[in-house]
């Protein structure tokens, strides 16, 4: 703070900036120097899939300060550069600044291919075995993908002011070199909202999927059902056990009973089989029944298409 007060005399605001956390990335003309805040990000294997670093810079015509209060791997990595071969310290503060913003960009990199392998991942659960907790994880994902492709956005403006020469400071080879960064993050950005839209289509296939298992289980459970409800009635028939019924003195009555329930439950197995409720047999042309196993197996199979054809554009 001394150093920015006292001997580069930075204004008052610019160093309040400076040492309060900002979530909105900016650049500030001050006449002599500029005041930049940009936003780098740590990859995290955790639900949080990333964590934010904020880096604040004042660049002058023969300076350049930059402040993080969490580890900078830009920063570190720009002057391992510049002891190793003088560039781009070299070239003056402005490519020292691009520098940064650059190797800052490609540190997003490696949180895109996480998403990405997560949304693979993702994309083989949706139709092996969907339960609730894959819905939270593609939600948790896609306010993760929502949130890093702000920061994309904000960060975008940015540079796309450096690029365009609207600061003195900036010289013009510089300036053009800065158009390359906003290339990066443009393309960063674009693959974001395509993978946002991949989790969108991820939360449809789910609630689809789920469905289509819980009219199969319901259906499993209304043939049980129809089938257990005529021995329920027969049973119930000869258990009312009053003194004149007919068949009450018959001594082969029990069997009887019970081969009537196995019959009753026989006929119903075949009627369903052979409207094809079961899997198998034949299907009357009208209405058009389709197979439980058949539709699922359909409907995984265009869903996953359509997933991979997103993917593929």
């Amino acid at each position: 703070e001394s150093i920015l007060r006292d001997v580069l005399k930075v204004h008052p605001l610019a160093i309040e900036d400076c040492l309060s956390p900002r979530e909105q990335p900016k650049v500030d003309d001050y006449g002599d120097y500029l005041y930049l805040v940009s936003h780098g990000v740590m990859s995290d294997q955790g639900e949080a899939l990333y964590r934010s670093v904020e880096l604040d810079a004042v660049v002058g015509a023969r300076f350049i300060v930059t402040f993080h209060i969490a580890e900078s791997r830009s920063v570190a990595e720009t002057q391992a550069s510049a002891a190793r071969s003088g560039y781009p310290l070299r070239r003056g503060p402005a490519a020292v600044l691009h520098e940064i913003l650059d190797r800052q960009i490609d540190h997003y990199w490696p949180v895109l291919e996480e998403v990405e392998g997560r949304l693979d991942a993702i994309e083989d659960a949706l139709f092996a075995r969907p339960r609730q907790a894959l819905l939270e994880e593609i939600l948790a994902l896609k306010r993760a993908t929502l949130s890093l492709r702000r920061s994309l956005i904000k960060q975008r403006d940015v540079v796309h002011r450096l690029a365009r020469r609207e600061f003195p400071l900036i010289p013009d080879a510089d300036a053009w070199m800065f158009r390359d960064v906003e290339d990066h993050v443009v393309r960063g950005a674009d693959l974001l909202e395509n993978y946002r839209e991949l989790l969108a289509g991820a939360v449809e296939v789910y609630l689809s999927v789920t469905s289509q298992r819980l009219n199969e289980v319901v259906k499993v459970l209304t043939i049980l059902s129809t089938i257990i409800l005529p021995m329920s009635l027969i049973a119930s028939i000869y258990g009312m056990n009053f003194r004149h019924m007919p068949e009450l003195e018959w001594r082969h009555g029990y069997h009887v009973a019970l081969g009537l329930m196995a019959l009753v439950a026989v006929v119903l197995l075949g009627i369903f089989w052979h409207r094809g409720w079961l899997g198998s047999g034949r299907k009357p042309p009208r209405p058009p029944r389709i197979e439980v196993g058949a539709a699922e197996a359909r409907l995984g199979a265009e869903a996953r298409q359509r997933l991979r054809a997103k993917r593929r554009s």
